[in-house]
């Protein structure tokens, strides 16, 4: 398996789709597409509540904050 090479401004790019999908989300409280940048079978750490499994914990969790 390679690693893939991105360069900064591919990174700087997708980073800044990721804050804005995150600023609609939280204006609108419509989360899906914020969860469909993580992978269907995601382990996303939060710091306060713990290891969430897949995208539904996912939204599940991020619905009630």
């Amino acid at each position: 398996m390679t690693n893939p090479q991105f360069s900064r401004a591919e990174l700087a790019a997708a980073f800044d789709v990721f804050e804005q999908t995150v600023a609609h989300a939280a204006e609108t409280k419509d989360w899906d597409a914020w969860v469909a940048h993580y992978p269907p079978d995601v382990e996303y750490i939060e710091h306060a509540m713990g290891t969430m499994h897949g995208r539904d914990e996912v939204r599940s969790w991020i619905r009630k904050t």
